[in-house]
């Protein structure tokens, strides 16, 4: 990543806080008032920082050049075959494949930490291998906690606990996500799927 780049994401994780903070509701300040008046860099800076905003679906950019705040939206992650059983607490929920869900919180981590991980996902058209599955320092609120389906959360594990946390469920098929997150580990199981060896880097 250039340093370009880099700003840009930067400013982007800086400009993300500040909304998830309250202090811009409906829309962002001018491409020339965040340039000059909030982060001292150019506006070709600020439109590539808009533009990672309106991937990760922060912002929704209008004709004209105005960005409004795109308001948080739901999401229910399913593993790959899983027909969604709808309801109406349902409705407005943004439906995410498990891996892209996982690329996107690790795009948007302040720091994010990186764990290789072999998994095997069983699906109907035979044998899915996914080689990195990743785990970032803070994902989305709406997303980790109890209320969001995760099957349970611990403080800190060594890599050892890891690996028994992970063979827990012996005799079912498991994919265990291990999010870190305000210093605990949330784990998501998705029966159905297998975990195969976990190792970390």
């Amino acid at each position: 990543m250039s340093t370009a780049q880099q700003e840009a994401r930067s400013i982007a994780l800086d400009i993300k806080r500040r909304i998830e903070q309250g202090e811009w509701t409906d829309k962002l300040p001018t491409y020339r008032q965040l340039a000059e008046g909030e982060y001292r860099t150019t506006q070709a800076t600020i439109s590539k920082a808009v533009q990672t905003l309106r991937v990760w679906g922060v912002v929704i950019t209008r004709p004209g050049g105005s960005v409004r705040i795109r308001p948080p939206k739901p999401v229910r992650v399913v593993v790959p075959g899983e027909i969604a059983d709808w309801t109406a607490e349902d409705i407005g929920t943004e439906e995410m494949p498990t891996f892209s869900w996982i690329k996107r919180e690790l795009d948007q981590a302040d720091d994010a930490t990186v764990w290789r991980q072999r998994r095997l996902l069983k699906t109907g058209d035979g044998v899915l291998c996914i080689e990195d599955i990743y785990t970032v320092e803070k994902a989305h609120s709406g997303v980790v906690g109890p209320d969001g389906g995760f099957h349970c959360v611990r403080t800190w594990i060594p890599a050892d606990e890891e690996q028994k946390l992970l063979g827990m469920h012996d005799f079912v098929p498991v994919l265990a996500l291990l999010t870190r997150t305000e210093g605990a580990v949330v784990v998501r199981i998705f029966p159905g799927d297998r975990v195969e060896a976990a190792t970390r880097d």
